[in-house]
């Protein structure tokens, strides 16, 4: 009998074993959808047991190409089932294999295919357009265009043609997130009759749900003023929209084809509210104002990263000037170059560097001495270009004064070589001037001292009682009595050696490239007990 037995109690705890165990398995929850770069993809896990007993703290994890995306726990009674949503942004287009799986070490229930489920999505690349094709037509005085790559130093583009109150609003709420975008680009167009209006397209993953919170927060901590936000469907797209009393109209801001896109219009009475403004404008308008600046994009012969640029047209209605700058990096240094296209007419065409022969080119070089920067310029046709090197070192070296130069000789524009003009020539010339009669006949900084040669022509014998030379503000004439008075006949002349003080009062050693600074004089005519105080201008240049 009990050998009878024996089997039957060994299959009944095998079977009740068996039985009483978790039974799991995973599915897909398909989309049809085709998302674009940088959207918010959904991923729908419906998770069962149908086993039972308790899945209990289980680990149910996607993973996008074989690289975990996100895990989470779960307890599942017997017979019921879950679905979990896991949110994906997609870095780029491309092919994407997702895989779903449930307690992948078999910690809780036996090892089965049910337990992993798979599925590929295509992901569309962001389609580039026009950053104008979302702004109003009308008739424009300023375009700017501003480009910021992931690499992108912020701080750089501080230059917004447009509204004054909106460059450091905008800006300064970019500049935390622009490093996880993989570019952003800023158009700005300001209209002849006052009204401004700025696009900002983002490429990378945001939501728009996403930025106008974060936006509204801002706003509300900058200003102090009240924000609101809405989601609106506009025109078959979602659109948040941003309103403030710290902002001159509403901010819209919707996903359209991989692009986060954000539009802000400022004084355009017509277009007060992003329900009116939203979707009306003919695209095809928006491709002059870029066409107009494309000649002045080039590749650069150097291998480095590019940080950014910047196109800027302006006077629209009159004479155009086009402006286009850009900023590279690599391991040994930084490099940038502005062009601009205007007409114009150079009247002093001196060099103040060395001519360098290149390619059969020539450009203006000023490295200064001991300095940690060089500069080139070079004018071909109606184009000037000015080209900029550091080093990430604290000297100046060859490398980096090379590579400055070869951007000036291989952005290579129509139009014959021009004459020359050192870039401190169109910034600081050097000057030495006083205002009643007064004169310098000539001037020298060495050593610490300015040697100055002063005359005056006032038609009176005048006397000398201070002379200094200080770059500090509210500075007394006072400060500078000389040892003891001068008398200075008119049409004469008298050398004096005095010394130069910088914004702290610290006295000017030398100077390798050049510096601005005033000059105070303090004199009286001869028999007078009157004296009067002129301030003139002082720059003194070393290259």
């Amino acid at each position: 009998m009990k050998r009878d037995v024996l089997p039957v109690i060994i299959l009944l705890l095998l079977f009740g074993c068996a039985s009483n165990k978790p039974n799991l398995s995973v599915s897909f929850l398909q989309s049809s959808a085709k998302p674009y770069e940088g959207d918010r993809v959904t991923l729908s896990v419906n998770v069962a047991n149908t086993g039972s007993a308790d899945a209990a703290d289980f680990t149910l994890e996607v993973l996008v190409n074989n690289v975990s995306l996100s895990t989470q726990v779960l307890t599942l009674q017997p017979n019921t089932n879950q679905t979990v949503n896991f949110s994906w942004f997609p870095y780029s287009g491309g092919e994407y294999d997702i895989v779903a799986r449930a307690d992948a070490s078999n910690l809780i229930s036996d090892a089965s295919a049910g337990k992993q489920s798979s599925m590929h999505i295509s992901v569309l690349p962001a389609e580039e357009s026009n950053i104008f094709s979302v702004l109003p037509n009308g008739r424009l005085q300023n375009v700017g265009v501003i480009n910021i790559t992931a690499n992108g130093i912020s701080e750089v583009y501080n230059y917004l043609p447009t509204v004054q109150e909106l460059q450091t609003q905008i800006l300064v709420f970019l500049r935390p997130y622009i490093r996880n975008f993989k570019e952003v680009q800023i158009g700005t167009e300001d209209y002849i009759g006052g009204q401004h209006a700025i696009a900002i397209f983002v490429k990378g993953a945001a939501s728009p749900q996403q930025l106008s919170s974060i936006l509204s927060s801002f706003i509300m901590t900058q200003t102090s003023l009240n924000s609101t936000v809405q989601h609106k469907t506009l025109n078959g797209q979602d659109v948040s929209i941003v309103t403030s009393d710290g902002l001159p109209a509403p901010v819209c801001i919707w996903r359209d084809k991989g692009m986060l896109k954000l539009t802000i219009l400022s004084d355009l009475v017509t277009y007060e509210t992003c329900d009116s403004a939203f979707g009306t404008f003919d695209s095809s308008y928006a491709d002059a104002p870029l066409s107009m600046g494309s000649e002045l994009v080039r590749e650069v012969p150097i291998n480095t990263t590019l940080l950014g640029t910047t196109l800027h047209l302006s006077n629209l209605t009159n004479t155009t000037v086009e402006e286009y700058g850009a900023v590279f990096e690599d391991n040994e240094g930084f490099y940038g170059f502005y062009v601009t296209k205007e007409p114009s007419i150079i009247t002093n065409s001196t060099c103040f560097g060395r001519i360098v022969n290149r390619s059969s080119m020539q450009v203006c070089e000023t490295p200064p001495v001991n300095s940690t920067w060089a500069a080139a310029q070079r004018n071909v046709g109606n184009y000037s270009l000015a080209c900029l090197g550091t080093p990430k070192t604290s000297t100046l070296t060859v490398g980096v004064e090379g590579k400055t130069i070869d951007l000036c000789f291989y952005l290579d524009y129509p139009g014959e070589e021009g004459k020359w003009m050192s870039i401190l020539d169109l910034l600081h010339q050097a000057r030495c001037e006083f205002s009643d009669n007064f004169s310098c006949l000539s001037y020298e900084f060495s050593n610490a001292s300015l040697k100055l040669n002063l005359t005056q022509n006032t038609g009176k014998t005048v006397v000398l009682n201070a002379l200094g030379c200080s770059s500090q503000p509210n500075v007394s004439a006072a400060s500078f009595q000389l040892p003891q008075p001068v008398t200075l006949p008119s049409n004469s002349s008298v050398m004096q050696t005095l010394q130069c003080y910088d914004n702290n009062g610290g006295i000017i050693q030398a100077t390798y490239t050049y510096f601005d600074t005033k000059l105070y004089l303090n004199y009286s005519v001869e028999g007078s007990s009157e004296s009067k105080v002129i301030v003139g201008n002082l720059t003194i240049r070393k290259i």
